[in-house]
């Protein structure tokens, strides 16, 4: 647990530090339903802040056009859980924030929050409840692989960074303002 408090400190995302405090209180309390339904909420949110940020700080086009895409679809159909689905997709196919094994765990995510969510009952007549080891193995899993990840893993960081530095060239002439604003606009975010 000392672990998981210790990446909780390294979200860099104040909401969805705030959020997953909600998580690990329902994990603590013995709360599991709960703790797993919180959690896909804060995965889903943290995706969409990553997406935000990456158009307000690096003006990206690619992840402008997903949240277009899922605000659309919203808009089309605003009681359809569907744009879940379609921000985890276009995120997985459009950007590198997330590659196939945290995909396959999101999806297993989504799979118990759906059997805590909805009143599932087993053959004992008892509500379905994760185990505790499911929901602190998936609260660690998102933790390390998505919550502590910077907006800017949503892009190639390489090229971006290259495009940008070339782009800023005039206006970065000495070594001091580089360094300021590589510090600013990167390795804060790492």
């Amino acid at each position: 647990m000392e672990q998981i408090e210790s990446l909780y400190e390294n979200i860099n995302k104040k909401e969805t530090q705030e959020y997953f405090r909600e998580v690990l209180m329902s994990y603590q309390n013995g709360s599991y339903r709960s703790a797993i339904v919180m959690l896909y909420s804060v995965v889903i949110s943290d995706i969409l802040y990553k997406l935000k940020d990456m158009v307000s700080i690096f003006d990206d086009e690619q992840a402008k056009k997903i949240l277009d895409e899922i605000q659309k679809m919203q808009s089309e159909n605003p009681n359809s859980p569907e744009w879940e689905k379609g921000l985890i997709e276009k995120v997985k196919q459009k950007t590198k924030l997330i590659d196939a094994l945290l995909y396959e765990n999101i999806t297993y995510l989504k799979k118990l929050r759906n059997l805590s969510d909805h009143p599932v009952i087993d053959r004992n007549d008892l509500l379905i409840s994760p185990s505790r080891e499911d929901v602190i193995a998936q609260i660690r899993y998102m933790l390390e692989q998505l919550f502590v990840k910077p907006s800017i893993f949503t892009k190639d960081v390489e090229m971006q960074f290259i495009k940008d530095l070339a782009e800023k060239k005039d206006y970065l002439i000495d070594d001091n303002q580089l360094e300021k604003y590589i510090q600013k606009n990167y390795l804060q975010y790492f």
